[in-house]
């Protein structure tokens, strides 16, 4: 099973902010033998509008993994990485955190 080594937080873009989008951007993606996400698809959107999405997938793009392994040797896997954004009010201002929530939820060799 790969493991997360790097990751990349997505940017919270200004429109989204404006319009106060939080939530859950469910990804899937295959982690090659190097250890880079692709193929990454977005299974659940979270804002097509405000560039959250997007986002998230420029983010996954980044991100580095430990190789899956069978036999000892490194095979393509594939995932679903599920990047929340949540928002939380300290004082007058807003401060924005992205999280990435069970980045291997579910794995199986390709």
């Amino acid at each position: 099973m790969p493991r997360l080594l790097r990751e990349v937080k997505p940017n919270y873009t200004t429109d989204a902010m404006r319009a106060k989008i939080s939530g859950e951007v469910v990804l899937e993606c295959v982690v090659n033998t190097k250890g880079e996400a692709t193929d990454i698809k977005i299974l659940r959107s979270l804002d097509a509008t405000f560039g959250l999405d997007q986002e998230a997938i420029k983010a996954a793009r980044q991100w580095r993994f430990s190789p899956g392994t069978r036999l000892g040797e490194p095979v393509p896997v594939f995932n679903v990485a599920r990047t929340c954004l949540a928002t939380t009010l300290a004082g007058i201002a807003t401060r924005l955190t992205w999280q990435r929530c069970n980045c291997v939820a579910a794995c199986e060799v390709v």
